[in-house]
């Protein structure tokens, strides 16, 4: 069983709910965990004297972890990074059709709620054009 995985950042600062941050979280649990070994392993040899073995210990050390940050913690990253940015393309393509339709509704309407002022400016226009011709 995995652990519940806390981070000192804050969901409610970015209006998340704390069960979706906690969802989003979930890949990172087998990261977590290695990079806890891998802290352990940094502490033993920070303390021990530099020789050519530690010096070896500290290169393969180091490659791992830089491995749990490029191929767990980034790669997560990217992967959720990708899931909800597709996720707003999708809102603004859904919002953007359905918007669309309201407009052209909204147009129609328009035109028929004016029918009877635009009457009325064509025939003022038609008697101002008359008159210009007249004086003409």
């Amino acid at each position: 069983m995995t652990k519940q995985i806390t981070t000192t950042v804050d969901p409610k600062q970015f209006g998340l709910e704390e069960s979706k941050a906690t969802q989003m979280l979930q890949g990172l649990s087998p990261i977590f965990e290695e990079r806890e070994i891998l802290s352990e392993q940094y502490r033993d040899i920070i303390t021990k004297e530099i020789d050519e073995q530690t010096s070896k210990e500290a290169r393969e050390l180091r490659l791992k972890i830089r491995d749990n940050r490029t191929k767990g913690i980034e790669k997560w990253h990217k992967a959720n990074k990708e899931f909800y940015l597709r996720g707003g393309q999708f809102v603004d393509a859904i919002k953007k059709v359905e918007t669309l339709e309201n407009e052209r509704m909204e147009d129609n309407l328009e035109s028929i709620e004016k029918h009877f002022e635009n009457l009325e400016k064509e025939r003022l226009d038609k008697i101002h054009n008359e008159r210009l011709a007249i004086i003409a």
